[in-house]
């Protein structure tokens, strides 16, 4: 039989099959000829996309309605899997069982791929799945992994489509303009999704994008949610809930959830809606909860509006992006089921003037992808391969065309002698051509009226062996639906922007909306930290990030330790259709090189406690860099900063916190408040006349040192105070107060022994006992800085030794000799205190030494 390629919508909370064409068992949207939605056997559109584990080796899954109904077993259905994608969120599925969110999809994947089979009476091997339009390179390669998982072959890019593209693709179906600019503004399940595209002919082009990728209908639901759960419990209901660790509580929540997404589609339909579910579940005293409630829209818009207004604000940040003024959008469509909530149409008159239209909302995006699965031909691979060109499933019209061109498996031309041969299943038609020299073919069949015509197909060999065989069908109908040949092209485009990371901050390598395939090299400079030994070979390491995403590193290996400061290195990276990463870092003047091909990095995913105590850090190291940045950076870094905590706090309150886009929010403000660090303020503290007047004293102090002794003269401290004195001023360029700071202490430092030197402090003036005291503070004082270097992997070491000094400084407590006692201070500070102060502070000997990038 001949090959489909379906369109799949895998959506987060429901997911949806197009395809090309359709019969009996297909749903044709009136306005949107030629191409129809697969229905399940009870007549449905939409299959939720929701896995429950059923423990039955030979039917380990149930997906679907049924999955989602099976919410009275120990552990609840998996449901909004495709918000978790690209993180490593495991879901407890069964005992010491879990399954992750690509093997989710696979699974919905695989169940949709069987269900068209079945209404479709034919075997599928491909398939168009669309993701959203702020997926990165994790969740697309990941997407791609699942639809391999679930039996797809996926051997070309175009496989995978963004939805608000899909979405406009069944737009530009509707209307006859060869020219026109559109906002789409898909508001689904799990994800939002702004778009500005430009339509010119056959081509169609993403221009702007933007969105949040955790928010949607699933996140009102939420908000709905929690403001019944209060409800309940102002009536006397223990539901203290922990949906995080204990499974029961997990699945109140979830038969609560079911019914509010039931109360959110009618409340969008009607004004009112009583809420009537006698025994949902028993609370944790044991009592059985009654849910009995008039809800109305008013009262949900209230706890919905600040979420559509945040909409309303991406939309204008996307339109910003492109050269175009509202004035020059022609059409705002809504796509996604959340968009026919009343509110968003609204907002959307309110704030752009124009009236939005809706364009089959839940099913634009499958029938999108339906449409662009329809711009491939069918190819067989047997012993060699054969690629049909495009034909139609359907047919009004008495002869079709097939065609194509017959090749080796390496895409070679084939040698003289071959032949196409073709006849129908009833036998009154059989002819056969040889290939042309690139191996073409050519007939034209006839089509039986009101019929399934069934052509076999053979590529046979100057020996009159069979290398290639398969069958194609074209049905035949009077009022057949016939829908036309689409050769639209669809621009692929990042994302998100990819970083590199320099000591001063981050600088763009491929910004956000570049065409994909994309390659660039860019030049920086190399840094060199602290002294190093001619001798010594370094490495260099270039951290790349997609957006605040560590992607991977490259490793320049073997660089002589004779390398100067701001020898040039070319950062290359090249982006694939496919989004594959390949990333180099070239040397120049020594033709040193490194390459890495990045594979996908997923996010941590921390608890709840967790990601509550990073917040509170994250908030105070933000409140203590306000005092360092100057104006314009604070400004800049200001809103996006606020805006992130708003929403971190946001996705870790309420009774179901969502810990998976917690964790993406708090690594984002690790990488922010990272950035603002290293690129640091314009205007250092202390200033530079202040630093330069402590070593001009300093100087002066070491030159009297050396006047009068010998000791100071073997130290060379004025050869140390050079060396501090150019650290301190490279770290003034790079506008990093950290390592500006430690270069002002340690000349205090050195300034300090040299005056020691020249006027000795008499230590039988020191009171031992007090010096005790004072050295155990100073101790417990560094135990306080190493913890702020938990990532430093000397860490451990340092907390032991720590513990290890206290242990021996709480024993001279008890001394009953000063001169022994001061003695044993002496040696401990000198050989164990002032060592391991250096490596935690980064004072001599704990300074970094190395290659960094400028």
């Amino acid at each position: 039989m001949s090959e489909i390629i379906i369109g799949i919508d895998l959506g987060t909370t429901n997911s949806c099959v197009a395809i090309k064409g359709g019969n009996q068992h297909c749903y044709t949207p009136p306005r949107i000829t030629g191409y129809s939605v697969v229905l399940d056997r009870l007549k449905r559109r939409f299959t939720p996309s929701v896995l429950y584990y059923t423990g039955d080796r030979e039917n380990p899954y149930e997906i679907g309605h049924k999955a989602k109904q099976s919410v009275d077993g120990q552990y609840p259905p998996v449901m909004f899997a495709k918000r978790h994608l690209g993180t490593d969120k495991k879901f407890p599925i069964g005992d010491d069982k879990y399954i992750t969110p690509v093997e989710v999809s696979a699974e919905v994947l695989k169940y949709l791929k069987s269900m068209a089979e079945e209404r479709l009476g034919k075997k599928i091997y491909k398939a168009v799945v669309t993701v959203p339009a702020y997926f990165g390179l994790a969740q697309k390669s990941l997407t791609k992994e699942a639809m391999e998982m679930a039996g797809f072959i996926v051997d070309d890019d175009r496989y995978i489509i963004i939805e608000p593209v899909a979405a406009a693709l069944t737009y530009t179906r509707m209307v006859e303009q060869e020219s026109h600019k559109i906002m789409v503004y898909d508001l689904g399940g799990g994800t939002f999704d702004t778009t500005i595209l430009q339509k010119e002919g056959d081509f169609i082009e993403v221009v702007g994008f933007g969105g949040d990728h955790a928010l949607g209908g699933y996140n009102f639901d939420l908000l709905l949610a929690d403001y019944i759960i209060d409800k309940l419990k102002a009536d006397g209901y223990q539901l203290e809930l922990d949906t995080e660790k204990n499974p029961e509580d997990k699945i109140r929540y979830t038969k609560l959830m079911i019914e509010v997404e039931n109360a959110k589609i009618e409340l969008s339909k009607g004004v009112e809606y009583k809420l009537r579910k006698p025994a949902i579940f028993k609370d944790q005293k044991g009592d059985p909860v009654d849910l009995n409630m008039d809800l109305n829209r008013p009262l949900f818009e209230s706890l919905i509006r600040e979420k559509i207004d945040y909409t309303m604000e991406l939309c204008k940040e996307t339109l910003q992006k492109t050269s175009f003024d509202i004035g020059q959008i022609g059409q705002i469509i809504l796509v996604g089921g959340s968009s026919y909530i009343p509110l968003v149409a609204q907002r959307l008159r309110e704030e752009f003037g124009k009236e939005p239209e809706f364009v089959e909302p839940d099913l634009a995006v499958a029938l999108g992808a339906a449409i662009q699965a329809s711009q491939f031909g069918v190819t067989i691979e047997q012993k060699v391969r054969v690629k049909f060109d495009l034909m139609p499933a359907v047919t009004m019209f008495p002869e079709e065309n097939i065609s194509g061109v017959a090749t080796s498996l390496n895409g070679e031309p084939l040698p003289a002698g071959y032949v196409a041969e073709i006849n129908n299943h009833l036998g009154t038609f059989k002819e056969n051509a040889p290939l042309s020299e690139e191996g073409g073919f050519f007939f034209k069949v006839p089509v039986q009226e009101n019929s399934e015509n069934i052509y076999a197909i053979r590529i046979v060999n100057a020996a009159g062996e069979i290398e290639a065989e398969t069958e194609l069908s074209i049905s035949h109908a009077e009022d057949a639906d016939i829908p036309a040949v689409s050769d639209q092209i669809v621009s692929t485009k990042l994302s998100k922007t990819i970083f590199v990371k320099r000591d001063s901050g981050m600088a763009e390598l491929a910004e956000e909306g570049v065409h994909l395939p994309y390659e660039k090299r860019e030049p920086f400079s190399i840094i060199k930290k602290g002294e190093i030994d001619p001798m010594e070979e370094l490495d260099l390491n270039v951290e790349l990030y997609e957006g605040d995403l560590f992607l991977g590193d490259v490793n320049v290996t073997g660089i002589p330790g004779t390398i100067e400061s701001g020898e040039p290195v070319l950062v290359g990276i090249k982006i694939t259709p496919d989004y594959k990463i390949h990333a180099s870092a070239f040397i120049p003047s020594l033709g040193l090189e490194g390459k890495s091909v990045f594979s996908m990095n997923t996010e941590k995913v921390k608890s709840r406690e967790e990601l509550l105590e990073d917040l509170h850090n994250l908030e105070n190291e933000w409140e203590g860099l306000k005092l360092l940045l100057n104006r314009e950076d604070l400004a800049k870094a200001g809103v996006r900063i606020d805006r992130a905590l708003k929403r971190a706090k946001e996705y870790l309150s309420g009774h179901d916190p969502d810990t998976s886009e917690g964790s993406k929010v708090v690594a984002s403000l690790k990488q922010m408040l990272r950035d603002l660090r290293g690129k640091g303020p314009l205007v250092l503290r202390p200033s530079k006349d202040e630093f330069n007047k402590l070593c001009d004293d300093t100087r002066q102090q070491i030159k009297e040192a050396e006047s009068k002794s010998q000791k100071a003269r073997d130290m060379e401290m004025e050869k140390t105070l050079d060396t501090i004195i150019m650290q301190a001023r490279q770290a003034f360029d790079l506008r990093d107060q950290e390592n500006w700071n430690l270069g002002y202490r340690q000349v205090e430092e050195l300034g300090m022994k040299a005056y020691q030197m020249v006027s000795p402090i008499d230590m039988g003036d020191i009171d031992p006992q007090k010096l005790l005291l004072e050295l155990i503070m100073f101790v417990n004082g560094l135990r306080g800085k190493a913890q702020e270097q938990t990532q430093d992997p000397r860490h451990p070491t340092w907390i032991k030794k720590i513990a290890s000094i206290l242990e021996e400084l709480k024993a001279l407590g008890n001394a009953n000799n000063d001169g022994e006692l001061m003695k044993s201070l002496r040696n401990i500070y000198i050989q164990k205190v002032e060592p391991l102060r250096n490596e935690i502070m980064g004072g001599p000997g704990g300074i970094q030494f190395g290659l960094g990038l400028k």
